[in-house]
């Protein structure tokens, strides 16, 4: 609570000040206080656009994100060209110019840190744009209250996030944020068993010794965890009564084929919790033993 009472009170000394000091209270409930609103309930408003994490993946595969992240920097732009004349006009477009100049040169220098990925969270970007709203005018109360809110809604919703995360940290937890799978091979000479193996540049064990293992789903169901690269389906089924009868209650009520859909991944076998990424399924038809690999990624 006590950085957001900093942040607000620097953003009332930099810009609200000016701008609502001896202003108009009509020009107040009319244009600033509903744009605050607006702001503050990003949640139902602004959240609602198809645009989460700005990343070119997600860019590709959310349906209008790029129409929304066109939208959304036309309005800035603007915004900003309108904010920018009344500042010419109050004659303190160089003062801010030269401020906005290194705003950019501190953004510029954070997205290129190896490694890290530039984030402009809501807190951010109403902090970097509600220094140029310090004017008085219509506009300056509707860009300001929207503002204002956004850093209110930011900071309440996602506390203080860093302006720079790595790329594990940008995935939030999906696939591809742990340690990459095996690679799935198959011998059709053998074709009640299946074989991984890891890549050439890949650790047995990782850096701090928990994950030293392997872990097999057999249509989504953990049916092994150990350190072999080879598992037989047939020696799977003896050891695990259930695993056979549900195979066998499957085989009864299908054709007599049934599809096992298997994905591995990196594993401890000492914690049930620890694991890696699993790979895309490969599907083993059963019992004729014909097999479909699997396609590259994870899952």
């Amino acid at each position: 609570l006590l950085p957001l009472c900093f942040v607000l009170y620097v953003v009332w000394k930099s810009a609200v000040k000016r701008t609502l000091e001896n202003g108009s209270p009509i020009a107040k409930v009319i244009l600033w206080y509903p744009t605050f609103w607006l702001g503050i309930s990003n949640n139902v408003t602004f959240d609602r656009l198809p645009v989460d994490r700005l990343t070119t993946t997600d860019l590709k595969e959310q349906a209008g994100a790029l129409t929304a992240v066109g939208s959304i920097a036309a309005t800035i732009l603007t915004c900003a060209v309108i904010q920018a004349y009344s500042l010419w006009k109050s004659g303190r477009f160089k003062k801010y110019f030269k401020i906005y100049i290194c705003f950019i040169g501190g953004l510029i220098a954070l997205g290129s840190l190896p490694g890290l990925n530039l984030r402009i969270h809501h807190y951010i970007l109403g902090s970097i744009l509600v220094p140029g709203c310090a004017t008085r005018g219509s506009s300056a109360y509707l860009f300001q209250g929207i503002l204002v809110g956004l850093i209110l809604s930011g900071v309440a919703r996602w506390d203080f996030a860093s302006i720079v995360e790595t790329d594990t940290a940008l995935l939030r937890g999906e696939a591809g944020a742990s340690l990459k799978p095996p690679i799935l091979d198959f011998n059709d000479d053998q074709n009640h068993s299946l074989s991984w193996h890891l890549n050439a540049t890949d650790p047995v064990i990782d850096q701090i010794g928990n994950i030293d293992g392997f872990s097999l789903l057999l249509n989504d169901v953990e049916v092994y965890v150990g350190k072999n690269e080879t598992v037989s389906i047939d020696v799977l089924r003896m050891e695990n009564p259930a695993l056979a009868q549900m195979m066998d209650d499957a085989l009864d009520a299908s054709n007599g084929t049934i599809d096992l859909y298997l994905r591995v991944a990196r594993a401890s076998v000492r914690s049930p919790t620890n694991r890696g990424d699993y790979t895309n399924a490969g599907v083993l038809q059963w019992p004729n033993g014909m097999w479909q690999k699997p396609e590259p990624g994870v899952s």
